[in-house]
């Protein structure tokens, strides 16, 4: 089983496609799509990495605030 790291390494890929595809079609599916990646991206981040972050790696705290600064 893939660990978040990798599930959100993955998702950036998937949404970088999504975002191709919309350019290609203007298909406002794609954009619900892409917000609901998007959506559940943020929580997995917020949820699991930030935390990691601010306790788990050396100089992690900065890098949290930063990345929740980034999201707001």
């Amino acid at each position: 089983m893939p660990d978040a790291l990798e599930l959100l390494i993955q998702d950036h890929r998937e949404v970088e496609e999504l975002f191709r595809r919309y350019h290609a079609s203007k298909d406002p599916s794609v954009v619900e799509t892409i917000c609901d990646e998007l959506t559940v991206h943020a929580a997995v981040e917020e949820e699991v990495i930030y935390p990691i972050l601010g306790t788990e790696v050396e100089g992690g705290e900065g890098l949290r605030r930063h990345a929740e600064e980034e999201h707001q």
